[in-house]
């Protein structure tokens, strides 16, 4: 039996495109606060209403009705 002899031309395979350099990390921050002040208002005041003003007559004839009880 003879040998035979099977001529294969190798072809060149493409080789993928490397990969792209990955981008460099962006710096790191480092930020601090030294001191957060924090203000608070006081509660407003609740206004009351002001007993109407009494006139001198009204005021004497008060004073006059408590005195007769």
């Amino acid at each position: 039996m003879p040998n035979t002899v099977t001529v294969r031309i190798a072809r060149p395979e493409p080789h993928p495109a490397p990969a792209p350099a990955p981008a460099p990390a962006a710096p790191t921050v480092h930020v601090t606060i030294g001191r957060v002040e924090v203000r608070a208002l006081p509660a407003a005041q609740v206004t009351r209403p002001r007993p109407a003003t009494l006139s001198l007559e009204q005021f004497l004839a008060q004073q006059g009705s408590r005195g007769k009880r």
